[in-house]
């Protein structure tokens, strides 16, 4: 994925600011399941905000990078305890019909 612009970020930031969180990392940490529930709602949704559980920032910060590199997303923002993640839909490669899309949900000026 090509870095993002300042621009793009704001952007992305503005429509991440009404989310709410639609993954946890608790005590367990990153897990195989939790990556692959990452990668299936990246996948539908292209931006979500997840909730990292931890009593350190640097152990939130080592765990979101964590979470971006495994992911292959971009770590858009974090705030508190939640940080904001987005990949950019694949294009029409994708063989499944049942989840093949034209057209990604987010246009990023």
């Amino acid at each position: 994925m090509n870095p993002l612009g300042q621009k793009q970020i704001k952007y992305l930031k503005g429509l991440g600011h009404e989310l709410s969180p639609v993954l946890w990392v608790g005590k367990e940490g990153v897990t195989p399941a939790l990556l692959k529930q990452m990668a299936e709602n990246l996948r539908v949704d292209e931006l979500i905000k997840v909730r990292i559980q931890c009593e350190e920032r640097e152990e939130f910060t080592s765990t979101a990078k964590m979470l971006a590199e495994k992911s292959g997303a971009f770590l858009v923002q974090t705030i508190g305890r939640m940080a904001l993640y987005y990949l950019e839909a694949e294009d029409e490669s994708d063989q499944n019909p049942a989840t093949k899309r034209k057209k990604p949900k987010i246009r990023i000026p």
